[in-house]
């Protein structure tokens, strides 16, 4: 969505837009969708950047849906952070994997081995 169009959207479409993409954001995350939540990360951005131009979540009658947003920032990026470390262990094991294969592949095959 456009930033343009964001902008002719009333701020309690706002915020409650950001608030739904966010909350699919962290349900995403927590599904190991992880292509799916980047393709709406700029879509989240989008609303962030109008939502902040307006100062819209500066006013008071949006404290519950500021308090509602940092949360869901939070819980995303805990999400994120957890993710982040379960990718970096599953590769370090690939990584392992392909090392160990590649030992007893030498040892089995040599290098000048008539079999291949």
């Amino acid at each position: 969505m456009a930033q343009s169009s964001l902008l002719a959207g009333s701020d309690e479409k706002l915020v409650a837009g950001l608030e739904n993409i966010l909350e699919k954001q962290l349900k995403l995350m927590r599904s190991s969708r992880d292509k799916a939540v980047f393709d709406l990360a700029g879509q989240t951005t989008d609303f962030v950047n109008v939502i902040e131009q307006k100062e819209i979540l500066k006013d008071d009658k949006f404290a519950t849906q500021r308090s509602n947003i940092q949360k869901l920032f939070s819980e995303l990026t805990l999400a994120t952070a957890e993710r982040k470390l379960f990718v970096s262990s599953e590769l370090t094991k690939i990584r392992k994997g392909k090392k160990s294969v590649g030992a007893y592949k030498n040892e089995i095959m040599p290098k000048h081995s008539n079999l291949l």
